[in-house]
C-alpha cells in the first residue's frame, strides 16, 4: 500500500497492524506522528517506509520515543489540511 506525499497527519492508527495482508507499506513524506504501531506486518517494514515524518518515532526507526509516544501532534487548523488522528 503506498500513500506516500498524501498530506497525511496525525498518528498511525495501530488497527493498521491487523491488515495482515499488507506485504508492502509506503507511508513516507507525510506529517505522521508518534509510535510506529508495533506488531504482525509491521514489524517487516523497514525505514524507507516512514522518511519524511520528523515527528514519526519508534521500530524499526532509530528515533525512540519519550515516554512510548513521542511528541503531542499539532493542533489541526482545519477540516483541509488532511487526515486527522483517525483515518
Amino acid at each position: 500500500m503506498d500513500l506516500s506525499s498524501s498530506k497525511l497527519s496525525g498518528e498511525i492508527p495501530s488497527q493498521m497492524k491487523n491488515l495482515t495482508f499488507l506485504e508492502v507499506l509506503n507511508l513516507s513524506h507525510n506529517n505522521l506522528v508518534r509510535l510506529i504501531p508495533n506488531g504482525r506486518q509491521f514489524n517487516t517494514f523497514e525505514n524507507d517506509s516512514y522518511i519524511g515524518n520528523l515527528r514519526l518515532c519508534g521500530f524499526p526507526l532509530t528515533k525512540q520515543c519519550d515516554n512510548g509516544l513521542g511528541p503531542e501532534p499539532p493542533t489541526p487548523k482545519s477540516k483541509e489540511d488532511g487526515w486527522r488522528e483517525s483515518w
